[in-house]
C-alpha cells in the first residue's frame, strides 16, 4: 500500500521513485537569478532621472529668469566690447559676448549678459548677426533689475521653443522611470 504520513511531517512527492531527484539548475553567468531585483537598472535609471531633473531645474530656472527680465527697467548703455564667443567641443556652440556700461541712480555698472536663456547657437553666423547689432561705442537699451541694478540683460524677449524642449524632457524622464521600474520588478 501507500505510506502513512503523520501530521507535521514534510511530504516529498516523487513521480518515479526509481529515478533520482534533479537539482535545480544554476543560472548561467551574467544572467540574474529569477525573483531578484536588477539593481544595475535601478541605479542607471536613478542616475538618468537625477540628470533629467537637474536639467529640468536648470532649464526652468533660466526660462523663469528670462520671463522675469520682462519687468526690468530700460536703461541707456554703451557697448564697450562685442565679439562672438565659442565654447564646447562637439558640437561647437557660439554666442554673443557683449560687455556694456550703464548708470542707475548715479552708480555706474558693467554687465555682459545678453539674455538669461538660450545663449548658445550652433552657427557662428547667427551669433555674429546678433553681435553686429551691438557695435563697440554704440548706445543701446539694456534692461536692469530694479531690485538689483547690477543685474542687466540686453534681450528681454520671452524664450521660444520651450514646448518641444519640455516634451523631449518628459520623454527622457519617462524613460528613466521605466528603466527603474524594469530593475525594481522581481522576475519570476
Amino acid at each position: 500500500g501507500s505510506p502513512r504520513i503523520s501530521r507535521g511531517e514534510p511530504v516529498l512527492a516523487v513521480s518515479n521513485p526509481s529515478r533520482p531527484l534533479s537539482v535545480p539548475s544554476v543560472p548561467e553567468e551574467g544572467v540574474p537569478p529569477r525573483g531578484r531585483r536588477r539593481w544595475e537598472f535601478v541605479i542607471a535609471g536613478s542616475l538618468f532621472l537625477l540628470l533629467g531633473l537637474w536639467f529640468a531645474l536648470a532649464m526652468g530656472t533660466s526660462h523663469l529668469r528670462q520671463i522675469r527680465a520682462g519687468g526690468f527697467v530700460a536703461v541707456s548703455a554703451v557697448v564697450i566690447d562685442a565679439r562672438v564667443a565659442e565654447w564646447g567641443s562637439r558640437p561647437r556652440n557660439f554666442g554673443p559676448a557683449i560687455t556694456y556700461r550703464y548708470r542707475i541712480d548715479g552708480v555706474e555698472h558693467t554687465a555682459d549678459r545678453y539674455q538669461f536663456s538660450g545663449e548658445g547657437w550652433r552657427s557662428r553666423e547667427a551669433a555674429a548677426a546678433t553681435v553686429a547689432r551691438y557695435p563697440v561705442g554704440a548706445t543701446v537699451t539694456a534692461y536692469a533689475d530694479p531690485s538689483d541694478p547690477a543685474n542687466a540683460v540686453l534681450n528681454i524677449a520671452r524664450p521660444g521653443g520651450t514646448g518641444i524642449g519640455a516634451l523631449i524632457l518628459l520623454v527622457y524622464l519617462a524613460f528613466a522611470l521605466l528603466v527603474i521600474r524594469h530593475g525594481w520588478r522581481r522576475k519570476g
